[in-house]
């Protein structure tokens, strides 16, 4: 993956092109060794090259593929993998901290993990099967959406405070089918 530079308002935007990098020399870009064919299709466990805890990170969630790649953000550079416990991400979200949470839709799970690292350091066992996630700017509360509930049923939201602990889930939506994304305004 190639990601091509345009600017917009004094922001940098790269968009996932298959064509030549068009970033190259992007202040704030990391420079990093290439990724072999194998590493990229291949990985059985979670690798991460040393440059990912200096770089902007763009995680990417491949459900088919059973793997978070993680790229270098502006140079579209592959980094990394997360293998997840149950092989199956579905959502990311990342708080302020740059911590990425991951969902895991079989596994029944939201997984945390720290900027550039490749193994969680909080596992939040959820009331569902995860599909989304957003992260509350101002609480640091964590929302998770589920599209089906535990025992089978209809989907529901699940709020952790502060991302910690158990999740309190939100019963009082009657008529919430499969909810698969969820996000908080400001």
């Amino acid at each position: 993956m190639k990601f091509q530079r345009s600017t917009v308002n004094q922001l940098t935007i790269c968009v996932a092109l298959a064509l030549p990098s068009a970033c190259s020399g992007v202040p704030g870009s990391q420079a990093a060794s290439p990724v072999s064919a194998q590493q990229l299709a291949g990985a059985d466990h979670s690798w991460m090259l040393p440059a990912a805890k200096r770089s902007d990170l763009l995680y990417v969630t491949d459900e088919g593929n059973y793997h978070v790649y993680v790229y270098d953000y502006p140079s579209g550079t592959l980094l990394g993998t997360l293998d997840t416990a149950y092989g199956s991400p579905s959502g990311l979200c990342v708080d302020k901290k740059g911590n990425i949470f991951v969902t895991e839709y079989n596994g029944q799970e939201v997984l945390e993990y720290k900027h550039g690292g490749t193994s969680p350091v909080q596992q939040l066992y959820d009331n569902g099967q995860p599909i989304g996630c957003s992260i509350d700017p101002t609480t640091g509360n964590l929302a998770v959406a589920n599209d089906m509930a535990n025992g089978g049923g209809y989907g529901n939201i699940v709020i952790y405070k502060k991302a910690k602990g158990t999740g309190e889930v939100l019963s009082d939506y009657p008529t919430l089918g499969f909810a698969y994304w969820c996000a908080y305004d400001n």
